[in-house]
């Protein structure tokens, strides 16, 4: 586990990733605590200008990665940026087109490469559970569990240093409106039946290599939520 972020605090100006590996994120530009989050508590964006921003870390950008989270979102205007790693354009992130589809693009030597899928479309007003994952051979695009697309990547992937943001892009556009609720980064690819308890709140491989798996009830509980 790379990064788990629960959005738990529900007041203050940071949040804490509870997988230890990174410090505290900071709510910036008017994001706000809401108590409508998938599980709990969640933050909300404005869709103009709110973010959440965490100091760059080399284990954001794993050769394999599996990236989960909730989002209830208001409007898709602007192509909004869901996640990123990245400085100023340069960088991998997640993004949110205007017809609601989703893109993944990720850093090759000299431009980012988004990978595009028609058969992901997100709805407004509603929680869906968005998965991705990839292993620099092929990304795979998961929505409420189920697999809706497998994409082969025939280019190369090279890593780059940036901030990590929730619910913008590195130049400073592309924001995100609606709330987003327990984001979780993993250094592995997970298999449809984890992505599935991802979704449900019963997995979090903390080991993967170890096949160690501890509830994220369970995390709550012994750090202080």
């Amino acid at each position: 586990l790379v990064m788990y972020l629960p959005f738990e605090e529900g007041q203050g100006d940071t949040t804490k990733d509870l997988s230890g590996n990174n410090p505290p994120g900071k709510l910036l530009a008017g994001a706000k605590w809401t108590k409508n989050g998938k599980f709990g508590n969640a933050i909300k964006f404005d869709g103009t200008a709110s973010y959440v921003e965490f100091d760059d870390n080399d284990i954001l950008d794993p050769k394999k990665v599996t990236f989960t989270m909730w989002l209830n979102m208001n409007s898709f205007v602007g192509n909004p940026v869901l996640l990123s790693h990245s400085q100023n354009e340069a960088g991998w992130y997640i993004q949110n087109t205007e017809a609601g589809e989703i893109w993944m693009c990720l850093p090759e030597p000299g431009n980012d490469h988004c990978i595009k899928t028609a058969n992901l479309k997100m709805k407004l007003g509603k929680f869906q559970h968005l998965a991705i994952t990839f292993d620099r051979k092929k990304i795979k695009y998961y929505l409420d569990g189920e697999l809706l697309d497998e994409i082969k990547l025939d280019f190369t992937i090279i890593n780059r240093a940036g901030t990590l943001r929730v619910g913008r892009w590195g130049n400073g556009c592309c924001f995100t409106n609606g709330i987003i609720d327990e984001v979780a980064i993993y250094s592995a690819v997970l298999t449809k039946e984890e992505i599935q308890l991802d979704m449900e709140g019963e997995l979090l491989a903390v080991d993967p290599t170890a096949e160690l798996a501890i509830t994220w009830g369970f995390i709550k509980q012994n750090t202080g939520y």
